[in-house]
This record gives structure tokens, C-alpha cells and sequence, in this order.
């Protein structure tokens, strides 16, 4: 058990890692910019192919899955490159309508990813991995919303365009994400580490309880900006953003390091001296070793 506890204050410092708004939040950006901005072409397509839209709004978030063991596969899907592919094989309004409501998703996590995830890590001088989950979590509680459960009903129907245009068949992830979204369980069981394993389970523990002490991040709009950012791609605009954010949460990141390496410093004297006191370790004919 003590072995444990020195191995688990090890880890804090050790692990590392990157992840998007939430389904709750999408949905009401979508509806809060379709009613202040619905006379452009790209609005009534959605306005006409409005279950095609919503099964566009979430597909992007099948790479979630592999966040954590195949973050290119994610950033993928997560491009626009993706998205203009997609629209060239689109064959009628309802591909176009998912295409679009894809597109809006990625808006929206490049106003996450590169603003408002950053700003909480600055502020709260904790790493990516351990502030990005809690801090969205917050935001979703605002906005939660019964159809947000219902997302990827419709998206067995457009399985074909995202596999034309990736080269991958991402229908089982698909299902998958349709399942743990009828059961509003996204923050549980999609956007999680994996808690198969025990640093999985750690990680979830170590977000988890941060989550109890850390407040919402007020400095950046996310809501109102990710607004913005639809009624941009209503307008036919593509966002210069990368809504992967890995540039963007990789030197929020590195700006927390000194305080990191401060704190590594003081754990380090820490196991020291628990390492001693519990007679972990010891010296024998002047020799340091482990018992």
C-alpha cells in the first residue's frame, strides 16, 4: 500500500495527454445561430435536413475513442480536409446537411481548443489532461437538453461519406457513440480515458476530483463565440482554427512548467523522505538499494 501511494504521487506529475465541447453544448449553438441567422443557403439546408444535421454534429467525436492511443486518427476527423472531401462526394442536400453540421462541430472545438481550455489551463496551472474533461463538464451542465441524447440516431445513413472521405469505416465507432449517447453517459464512458487499465482509472480519479475544487473558466466566451463561429460556416467561411487545438493546448501546457518542475522538485524530497521513514529504502555497506 505505501508502494502504491508513492507510485500514484509519481503519476501525478508523469502523465500526459490532449481531448471537445460536449453534445449539450453543440446542439444549443446550433439552434441559439439557425434562429438568429437562418437566410443563408447553407441555414435551409439544415432547416430542411434537420435529423441529417444533428447525426453531423456529433460524428466528428467517433475518434474519441482513440484519443488517447491514436490522437492522428482523431485530428483526422477532427479537419477540414475531412469536411471539403465530404462536401465534393456529397450526392444530395440531406450529405450535404450532415456535412455542414460536421463542419460546425469542428468550428466549435476550435473556439474550445485553442481559447477557452488554454485560458483555464493558465489559470489554473494544472496540465491539459487534468483540466480539459472537468472544465467542459462545467459548461455542459448549463445547456442540458433530452435530444442531445438522440444525436447519432440518423447516422447509419451517412457512414459511406465519412468512409469515402477518410479511407476508414468508422461505422462501429459510430455505433458505439450513438449507444453511450442514448444513455447520456458521453463524459462517462466516450470522453474518458481508458479505465480498462489502472492509469486509466487513475487519470479518472485525478480529473474527477479536481473537478470538485476548480472553478468554471469565466475569461473566455465559449458559448457566445462558438456562435459566431456557426454563423461563419452558414456564410460559407472555414475557420483558420485547428480544432484539434494541439498547438494551442501543447504551449498552454508548456507555459505550467516551471510550476510542474517546482512541484516535481518538492515530490521528489517528499518520496525521499517517505521512502526513509517507511524504511522503503536504505543503505547497506554503502550501497543504496531498495528493499
Amino acid at each position: 500500500m505505501k508502494k502504491l501511494i508513492l507510485f500514484a504521487l509519481c503519476m501525478i506529475f508523469l502523465v500526459g495527454g490532449v481531448i471537445a465541447p460536449g453534445p449539450n453544448l453543440h446542439l444549443d449553438v446550433l439552434d441559439t445561430s439557425l434562429a438568429e441567422m437562418n437566410d443563408t443557403l447553407i441555414a435551409g439546408i439544415i432547416n430542411e435536413n434537420y435529423d441529417a444535421c444533428l447525426a453531423g454534429l456529433s460524428y466528428a467525436d467517433v475518434g474519441i475513442f482513440e484519443y488517447w492511443t491514436n490522437f492522428k486518427s482523431y485530428k483526422e476527423l477532427h479537419g477540414y480536409n475531412t469536411v471539403d472531401e465530404m462536401l465534393r462526394i456529397a450526392r444530395n442536400d440531406r450529405d450535404r446537411a450532415f456535412t455542414y453540421c460536421y463542419k460546425i462541430h469542428l468550428a466549435g472545438d476550435g473556439i474550445s481548443h485553442n481559447f477557452y481550455i488554454p485560458a483555464a489551463i493558465k489559470r489554473t496551472k494544472l496540465p491539459n489532461y487534468i483540466t480539459h474533461p472537468p472544465q467542459e463538464l462545467m459548461v455542459e451542465g448549463h445547456y442540458l437538453d433530452p435530444r442531445a441524447n438522440r444525436l447519432m440516431e440518423r447516422s447509419e445513413e451517412f457512414d459511406w461519406l465519412v468512409e469515402k472521405a477518410t479511407g476508414r469505416d468508422w461505422s462501429p465507432e459510430a455505433r458505439r457513440l450513438n449507444t453511450i449517447l442514448g444513455g447520456g453517459q458521453f463524459y462517462d464512458k466516450a470522453y474518458a480515458p481508458d479505465t480498462s487499465t489502472f492509469m486509466g482509472k487513475f487519470q479518472k480519479v485525478l480529473y474527477t476530483g479536481v473537478g470538485k475544487f476548480v472553478s468554471e473558466e469565466k475569461s473566455v466566451d465559449l458559448r457566445e463565440l462558438m456562435i459566431e463561429e456557426t454563423k461563419a460556416v452558414f456564410r460559407g467561411e472555414t475557420s483558420s482554427l485547428d480544432p484539434s487545438g494541439e498547438e494551442a493546448l501543447r504551449s498552454a501546457d508548456e507555459s505550467t512548467q516551471l510550476w510542474l518542475y517546482g512541484g516535481s522538485i518538492v515530490l521528489i524530497i517528499v518520496l525521499f523522505y517517505l521512502s526513509f521513514r517507511w524504511s522503503l529504502i536504505g543503505w547497506n555497506k554503502n550501497k543504496f538499494k531498495f528493499r
